[in-house]
């Protein structure tokens, strides 16, 4: 009842629909009760000369103006709500719409990217053959990809490679064929990653891939199925079917007759 433009249930109607109606008639259902409120619709459009079945529902005038008020600020309403609807419709109809039709927005050839953080510290850098954007969904795709990583002081810390990327609106970058993740700090224990697809976040610099991982290190080579880690902390940990490869390096032999 409460979305109906006009509510008027008939007198003998339950009482909650009673409580929440703008009109109630004075006949019951099926005794005059349409008739009553089309006698009522045709008096608030000052037709009432013309209906030769008017009667004058409880002789109370009062009754009538007050539905011929309360009817005729319902209609109103009911006209300015469509004038807005139409005009709204009209003012989207004219604004640009954005067409998808699989073409990137801009594209470039060799290109290099400066990226800093909201600091104003450099963060990374980012080379590619090339680049392509698109607007619609917020994404980039680049060829052969090469990103460098830079700490708090801009020096470089670790570079990434891969075939294809992806960068994402959320700073999300997909890697795609041939990845390899080099730590450029030769002192690390964790010295490298390979593997086929990866997803770094550039923003914590988390390292992750569900694919067949090689984690190299100094003096140890491991090689598992799935992988977790961070760039920035130099973590890496294989999750499944681990095999790790350990580097003994050789010692030189002393000269004969040296004793």
């Amino acid at each position: 009842m409460s979305q109906i433009g006009l509510s008027v249930p008939v007198a003998d109607a339950h009482p909650m629909l009673l409580s929440k109606a703008h009109y109630v008639t004075y006949q019951a259902g099926g005794k005059g009760a349409v008739r009553e409120i089309s006698d009522l619709i045709l008096l608030a459009q000052d037709k009432i000369e013309k209906c030769p079945r008017f009667i004058n529902i409880g002789k109370n005038e009062t009754t009538m103006s007050k539905f011929k008020f309360l009817f005729n600020i319902i209609l109103t309403l009911i006209v300015l709500a469509l004038i807005g609807w139409n005009l709204a419709d009209f003012n989207q109809s004219k604004a640009p719409v954005m067409v998808d039709n699989g073409e990137p927005n801009y594209q470039t050839g060799n290109a290099i990217s400066h990226v800093y953080d909201p600091m104003g510290k450099f963060a990374y850098k980012l080379i590619t053959d090339e680049t392509r954007h698109f607007s619609s969904n917020k994404t980039s795709w680049f060829i052969n990809p090469a990103l460098t990583t830079y700490d708090p002081k801009s020096i470089p810390t670790w570079t990434v490679r891969s075939n294809k990327a992806k960068l994402t609106n959320d700073n999300m970058l997909y890697l795609y064929g041939n990845v390899q993740v080099n730590n450029l700090n030769p002192t690390s224990d964790l010295q490298k990653i390979l593997t086929e697809n990866a997803i770094v976040n550039l923003i914590t610099q988390d390292v992750s891939s569900d694919d067949k991982v090689t984690v190299i290190g100094i003096g140890l080579r491991s090689v598992g199925m799935k992988m977790r880690g961070n760039m920035r902390t130099h973590t890496a940990e294989l999750i499944e079917d681990v095999k790790t490869y350990y580097e003994i390096p050789n010692k030189q032999r002393a000269p004969e007759g040296n004793n």
